[in-house]
């Protein structure tokens, strides 16, 4: 005997945002339309690779509280096809941005895919630690740095002032 089962979902889809242009200023407003919509949104991004200088942070998700079975989704056209290359000269450089919150947090209904975040430049370094001597008055940490990495003093030209070459 074959038994066949159809369901008909009947709800109304989350409306999509287009994000244009890819500026700061055009997702802020993108934001702003999530707003108006109750947070059940999909913000979609354009293939390409979007430089965008920060005015503060990209995404602030403080506000954020979509409905119970609603999502805001942060979408591009595929991870390798749309790239948000994030401007590392602003004092703000923070790109997701929400306060701590308890078990009703709204991070949970936000979801960001389908695309990479990547910065103008390097704002970290990778090498391999050659040594480590010292006492507990005077310790020294030797790294040899990899050649495709950045050394610090370059490193520190862009920095908000939290560190500086003479902290060590």
């Amino acid at each position: 005997m074959f038994t066949a089962l159809l369901l008909v979902w009947s709800a109304a889809a989350a409306p999509v945002i287009h994000v244009t242009p890819v500026t700061y200023q055009g997702v802020q407003e993108a934001m702003a339309a999530a707003e108006k919509a109750d947070w059940d949104a999909t913000l979609l991004f354009p293939a390409g690779a979007h430089n965008i200088s920060l005015a503060g942070p990209l995404f602030n998700f403080a506000r954020v509280a979509p409905p119970p079975g609603g999502r805001l989704v942060v979408a591009g056209a595929g991870m390798d096809v749309t790239t948000l290359v994030i401007d590392t000269v602003n004092a703000t450089n923070d790109v997701l941005q929400a306060k701590p919150c308890g078990a009703a947090c709204a991070w949970r209904q936000i979801t960001v895919r389908d695309l990479t975040f990547a910065r103008s430049a390097m704002t970290t370094t990778q090498g391999t630690v050659v040594s480590c001597s010292g006492d507990n008055e005077n310790q020294t940490l030797v790294l040899q740095l990899d050649p495709s990495f950045p050394a610090m003093d370059e490193l520190l030209k862009t920095r908000t002032g939290r560190i500086s070459a003479e902290q060590g």
